[in-house]
């Protein structure tokens, strides 16, 4: 549950979920990298401490606490979107050689284009 609350706020750490909860296996590959282990150690003694009557350490806190902003900073991922045409591109976006376009371009939503050899022409405006 903390791992999926983790991925709703941007924290993509490898967590490999099961399909089911019934399906969990705690002997599986958490997919967790090495670096994050502790991280998520910590965090997971600080959230099930209570339920067993127990509290945390100081550095307990202060490991997960730093650990989970030092997670979030290497691990978020923003979303890729495509920007729509209607969208100004903004000040200082003039180039002395090309045409003036003002607005983002309309997606190219046709195949990748290759060369005859077989790689992939990587085209650039």
């Amino acid at each position: 549950v903390m791992m999926a609350a983790w991925e709703t706020k941007g924290a993509r750490v490898g967590y490999r979920f099961p399909a089911t909860a019934e399906g969990s296996d705690p002997d599986a590959e958490s997919g967790i990298p090495d670096s994050a282990v502790e991280t998520v150690v910590a965090n997971l003694a600080i959230r099930l401490a209570p339920g067993f009557g127990k509290t945390v350490s100081a550095e307990t806190k202060r490991t997960a606490g730093q650990g989970y902003d030092a997670l979030l900073w290497s691990a978020a991922q923003p979303i890729e979107q495509q920007m729509p045409s209607t969208l100004p591109r903004g000040a200082g976006n003039r180039g002395s050689l090309a045409p003036q376009r003002p607005f983002f371009p309309q997606p190219d939503r046709g195949p990748l284009g290759s060369t005859p050899g077989g790689d992939l022409d990587i085209l650039t405006e």
